[in-house]
């Protein structure tokens, strides 16, 4: 358990990174920025399907089930976002807005854990959660092309929250954490001994 929160922390602040970087290219440059994105996340899309085929090859096609497909696809999505751009740049907002959500729903899902657990700093990040989802619906709903100035002050706001979110309730959380999963243990093993 605290393995998978330590790797999950880390993943966050990683994600918070990528999304610096991309906020000051898209507040910077604006629809230049976002060319230079589609080619970043594009040649990553195309390495980790490189990677994945590689896999696939060296383990043996008949010993993997989904590395090989999954490559092939990676593959052919990251050439589409390098290429096909234009049409790219017409959903980016939308995308970029449905990954704010998603964000903020994941927010909401720790305050919970941390209200259920009495953490008295649990309405924190019930707002940042509300802020996610209000900054994300309205990206999904701005003009294209007057978003990317938006976004990318969104990004670097956004990013700077949760690198400071992360430091600060990181600690709280895997302790909530790990207490709720001991109190399942422990309600299971009463259960086991009972039968």
């Amino acid at each position: 358990m605290k393995d998978f929160f330590k790797k999950s922390c880390w993943l966050n602040i990683i994600f918070a990174v990528i999304l610096l970087i991309v906020g000051i290219l898209l507040a910077a440059m604006q629809e230049e920025g976002a060319k230079i994105v589609y080619y970043i996340i594009g040649g990553t899309i195309i390495a980790l399907g490189l990677a994945l085929i590689i896999y696939a090859c060296v383990k043996g096609l008949s010993k993997t089930k989904w590395e090989f497909p999954i490559g092939c696809l990676a593959i052919t999505l990251g050439i589409t976002l390098i290429c096909k751009n234009d049409i790219i740049a017409q959903i980016f907002p939308m995308l970029f807005g449905l990954i704010l959500v998603t964000d903020g729903f994941s927010r909401l899902k720790d305050s919970i854990v941390l209200g259920n657990k009495k953490q008295k700093t649990w309405w924190i990040l019930l707002i940042v959660c509300i802020v996610y989802l209000i900054l994300g619906l309205l990206a999904i709903f701005l003009d294209p092309k007057k978003a990317y100035l938006m976004m990318g002050c969104f990004a670097i706001v956004i990013s700077i929250t949760d690198i400071i979110i992360l430091s600060i309730f990181n600690k709280k959380l895997t302790a909530a954490t790990n207490a709720f999963a001991n109190e399942l243990k422990s309600e299971s093993t009463s259960n086991s001994i009972n039968q």
